[in-house]
């Protein structure tokens, strides 16, 4: 309990397959709004759902993975419109999509059926060098030899 007496109640469950892994499934807080994660055989989680205290779903998320080369990454992030009553008539999903270069790194995020998206391109030990927006602009990155950020350069030239 916190210093109001208020409870917050963990559920975990075991992976199914080795290595076995503990596993968060539900969050509960004191006003009965729970979380609920779910989890493929890989022990990844593949959705957070978002319940209020009277059992109402207040938001969706689910999690792909769908990179052969690096099973553990993630490559899609779906949240879920609930088409509720109070959602204009134009509210779809919103996805963004995540795909990874040769070494596993993030290199374009975003939702490319909007054209929206930034691409990323990393050092080998994977620090972001360059960010590039698909509406324009590029920011830059510096690092010292101990991989502490030193410059950040924006699009219009500004160094930090």
């Amino acid at each position: 309990a916190n210093l109001l007496g208020h409870a917050t109640s963990y559920g975990y469950r075991t992976s199914t397959t080795p290595p076995l892994h503990l596993l968060p499934q539900t969050i509960t807080d004191h006003r009965q709004r729970r979380i609920t994660l779910t989890h493929d055989s890989l022990a990844r989680q593949t959705s957070l759902t978002l319940h209020d205290g009277e059992n109402t779903l207040l938001s969706q998320v689910d999690h792909a993975h769908t990179n052969t080369t690096f099973p553990g990454v993630l490559t899609r992030i779906t949240r879920k419109a609930l088409n509720t009553n109070n959602d204009p008539e134009w509210v779809t999903d919103l996805i963004t999509d995540i795909e990874h270069d040769t070494l596993g790194f993030p290199e374009k995020i975003g939702n490319d059926a909007a054209s929206l998206h930034i691409q990323l391109t990393h050092s080998p030990s994977g620090l972001i060098l360059e960010k590039t927006a698909s509406t324009g602009g590029t920011t830059t990155f510096s690092f010292d030899d101990a991989a502490q950020l030193t410059t950040t350069t924006l699009a219009d030239g500004a160094t930090y």
